[in-house]
């Protein structure tokens, strides 16, 4: 994966595919602390002990279609190459909390990417509630996708041109904060 933001897209399916209904998103980017750290926190079925074991494994899947999944093997590969980690708490029927970092200024550190096109595929789906926070060194920007439903006064699904507003809303948000882009 060439960007960040396709481990955060690959984390975000992951939690729906468990069954979440609500997945809360943060970022924060600090060039002062030298710090990138993203966490993904769901409501979905969670992992047994057992399973959490394994869950960097690149032989370990759920699923059925093919027999081994590299989401957080990859994802754990890149915040190690970037002198970074990941860690996973996982509580079965509760949920999964998956938090990577790593040194923001690391050679090896992959850019972002298209975190307002990660937004509008998240909130395309219906039975998903996102709650994105994400900080820089010069501010921070919230999205609820419930709250934005409500205050546009949305009703899923959505249309292409209402995902397109979202995305272009969350572009802004974004640059205000001085956020990296794609």
């Amino acid at each position: 994966m060439k960007e960040l933001s396709s481990h955060i897209l690959d984390l975000i399916a992951n939690s729906t595919e468990a069954g979440a209904s609500l997945v809360s998103l943060s970022i924060e980017e600090s060039k002062a602390k030298d710090l990138f750290c993203i966490t993904i926190e769901d409501n979905g079925c969670g992992m047994s002990k057992e399973k959490l074991l394994v869950a960097t494994d690149c032989c370990s899947t759920r699923r059925q279609e093919r027999h081994f999944g590299l989401g957080l093997a990859l994802a754990k590969q890149s915040a190690e190459r970037c002198e970074g980690s990941l860690t996973i708490e996982s509580i079965e029927n509760k949920g999964t909390k998956v938090k990577w970092s790593c040194r923001y200024s690391h050679i090896d550190r992959q850019p972002l990417g298209n975190m307002a096109q990660v937004v509008a595929i998240a909130v395309s789906n219906p039975d998903l509630r996102l709650i994105y926070r994400h900080s820089t060194d010069y501010g921070s920007f919230l999205f609820d996708s419930l709250e934005q439903m409500q205050k546009l006064n949305l009703v899923p699904p959505l249309t292409s041109r209402e995902l397109m507003a979202i995305r272009r809303e969350t572009e802004q948000n974004l640059a205000q904060i001085g956020a990296e882009t794609y």
